[in-house]
């Protein structure tokens, strides 16, 4: 989703998006809004 006008939340205490994608306050509380996306084949 790099580089993508649309934004997923995530809510793993422990998330850090990588540099250079974008992360906003969401709704819910410890959440943030992203454009960064983990690739599950990454894991």
């Amino acid at each position: 989703m790099f580089r993508s006008k649309t934004l997923t939340q995530n809510c793993d205490p422990g998330f850090k998006a990588p540099e250079g994608y974008r992360t906003e306050d969401a709704l819910a509380s410890g959440c943030v809004l992203t454009n960064y996306l983990l690739d599950p084949l990454d894991q």
